[in-house]
């Protein structure tokens, strides 16, 4: 079993497994819990495999009323 933090075991479903995209949802669920109408989600590609140009992007989106910002690297 692997550990993130000494909290406790990693939840997949809501951790590392997550498709980045995926987030994306998640991400407006809590932008609108907080009340906020815009945020920022930033996506790490950490494989070492690919080069700086296929990492950086920036996106934007409309999610569940909040408009989000995507940027990549």
């Amino acid at each position: 079993m692997r550990y993130f933090t000494t909290a406790g075991p990693i939840k997949p479903d809501q951790h590392y497994h997550i498709p980045p995209l995926g987030r994306l949802e998640q991400t407006a669920a809590y932008l609108d819990r907080c009340g906020a109408e815009a945020g920022h989600l930033v996506i790490f590609d950490r494989n070492e495999a690919r080069r700086w140009e296929e990492k950086i992007f920036h996106d934007h989106r409309r999610q569940g009323g909040v408009s989000i910002e995507i940027w990549g690297m």
